[in-house]
């Protein structure tokens, strides 16, 4: 029984990916813990709050910079779906 639900897991790509992704994002959820307790431990609770206000700033300035890039290739493909 174990032994046929193994197989079936190896051949389902899906799953197998699927499982993979959720390793990927259970070791950065542990990793990032593990950061933020450092830099609390650190840099304390004044200094966490720099972090995130620079963070939160540097994540709004890739969207502002990141959306005439999308909108251009969206109309560029659009334009030449059929070249």
């Amino acid at each position: 029984m174990l032994k046929q639900l193994f197989n079936n897991f190896k051949e389902n790509k899906l799953i197998a990916v699927a499982s993979i992704n959720s390793i990927s994002v259970l070791v950065r959820l542990i990793s990032g813990f593990i950061v933020s307790k450092f830099m609390a431990i650190f840099i304390g609770p004044s200094g966490m709050a720099i972090s995130g206000n620079l963070s939160n700033f540097m994540q709004s300035m890739q969207s502002l910079s990141a959306l005439g890039v999308k909108n251009g290739v969206i109309k560029y493909v659009a334009e030449t779906h059929r070249d």
